[in-house]
């Protein structure tokens, strides 16, 4: 137990914005499982790694979620326009990447993408791999907010 406060009854828990789901908590994503990524309106889907910050995988959505319901599960907000794009795990499988259900406390349906595995690792997420990536997505729409 873990007291800090002057409230001896208290018990102040480290807080982490990635929790260890329970084992029951993760989802085998079977090849048909459809998945979404969301976009803001008027950019480019992300289509490879942010190294500059380390990233290891890219974020999407478990399930077909509108662009509009995406755009609530990613930013917390609900914007004027929203973007998202779809695809399966098997689609992604075919290409190469792993796919795993992945959620954290603030993202329950939160899926990661990872690189193909090499034979010392993971490959480099170059422009040819962002490509196949793309080439994963069948279709995109966008919603708009009404007021």
């Amino acid at each position: 137990m873990l007291v800090t406060s002057s409230n001896p009854r208290r018990i102040d828990r480290p807080k982490a914005d990635v929790v260890s789901p329970r084992p029951a908590d993760i989802q085998i994503l079977t090849d048909d499982t459809e998945l979404t990524q969301y976009g803001e309106h008027g950019q480019e889907f992300r289509n490879s790694l942010r190294e500059e910050i380390g990233e290891l995988d890219l974020s999407l959505i478990l399930g077909r979620q509108t662009a509009m319901a995406a755009a609530l599960l990613v930013t917390k907000t609900v914007p004027p326009v929203a973007a998202a794009r779809y695809t399966t795990a098997g689609a992604l499988r075919r290409r190469g990447f792993v796919v795993k259900h992945s959620p954290t406390k603030g993202s329950p349906l939160h899926v990661s993408v990872f690189p193909p595995q090499g034979e010392v690792g993971p490959v480099e997420w170059d422009t040819s791999l962002a490509k196949a990536f793309d080439e994963c997505f069948t279709g995109a729409g966008e919603d708009h907010a009404h007021g």
